[in-house]
């Protein structure tokens, strides 16, 4: 299988890093957490501080209702490292799931970013679409593997039950 290349896009990518300047605060606070980091921080610490180094006031968490637990207690969290979530369910409006309905409430909340958590496949998509912040994925939702959708990546069973024939 061939990696994609083009001397075109890349050309364009790095006339963007030079000249957009929220692309290039985001780019530069993501290679300073890397480096802070250094690869012993889990995904909250990450975020929390890219929230830091990019000066997010207004953050919105976008979840799935059947997460609410984790929510609480994420937001507990932030509480703790002064950053103020707004959360907002899926089920916001009574239409079941509305990642719609998310994305559009914490637009209207003014949100500076807004993190996803446990989401479907395809609502987390459609909350992404509709977000006017930029966003990150927390969690993604995955049953099977405890919401580590890599995980049958390592596993010799999932591998053979992820081909087209025993997928049907």
């Amino acid at each position: 299988m061939a990696e994609l290349y083009s001397e075109k896009a890349l050309e364009k990518a790095n006339e963007i890093y030079e000249t957009d300047e929220k692309v290039k605060k985001s780019y530069d606070a993501s290679s300073a957490l890397k480096a802070e980091g250094k690869g012993q921080w889990t995904r909250i610490q990450e975020v929390l501080g890219y929230i830091e180094q990019m000066g997010f006031e207004r953050i919105g968490l976008a979840y799935c209702a059947g997460l609410k637990g984790e929510a609480d207690t994420l937001t507990e969290i932030f509480a703790g490292n002064g950053v103020e979530l707004s959360q907002i369910a899926c089920q916001v409006g009574g239409k079941g799931c509305n990642p719609v309905g998310q994305a559009m409430t914490l637009k209207e909340a003014a949100t500076d970013f807004n993190i996803v958590m446990g989401l479907c496949m395809g609502h987390d998509i459609l909350f992404q679409q509709f977000s006017d912040a930029p966003s990150t994925v927390l969690a993604i939702k995955d049953r099977v593997a405890f919401h580590n959708p890599l995980a049958p990546l390592y596993s010799a069973s999932w591998r053979s039950k992820l081909s087209k024939d025993a997928l049907g």
